[in-house]
């Protein structure tokens, strides 16, 4: 966390270019980025990622009863495919859909996409089914 406290640009910059896929963020989009991580108090964020990074909820994802649309960036430099598949792979009602070349800021670097996605998962469970099968999704 040392690097939380010292170095706080680099920290932006690491996120920035961690978070994106094959094509790396433009210095407009890292200048942007960082904006906003520097309005987070960057401490409690480092706490969070220890935090969240460090749990395994492996075996709460089968209980999962809800629709579940799992977007997935392909080619992440933050978490392997095998890891963010698993959701979707053992959820019972959940559906993987990955984007090959993109990262983990999805809604970013494929907007058209995610959002086409999402407000299909949108009106897909918000349909006469309260509870429709993400297989036919």
């Amino acid at each position: 966390q040392g690097q939380l406290r010292y170095n706080k640009d680099e920290l932006a910059r690491g996120i920035a270019s961690g978070g994106f896929g094959k094509k790396p963020p433009t210095e407009e989009e890292y200048a942007w980025f960082k904006k906003q991580y520097l309005k987070c108090d960057l401490e409690f964020c480092g706490r969070l990622m220890e935090d969240h990074a460090n749990l395994d909820f492996r075996d709460l994802i089968p209980t999962m009863r809800l629709p579940i649309l799992n977007l997935i960036g392909g080619s992440s430099k933050c978490h392997q495919i095998a890891g963010m598949t698993y959701i979707g792979d053992h959820a019972p009602n959940a559906k993987n859909v990955i984007y090959e070349d993109f990262g983990h800021f999805l809604y970013w670097e494929d907007p058209e996409r995610f959002n086409q996605d999402v407000l299909r998962f949108v009106q897909y469970v918000d349909g006469p089914d309260s509870n429709p099968p993400m297989k036919d999704f």
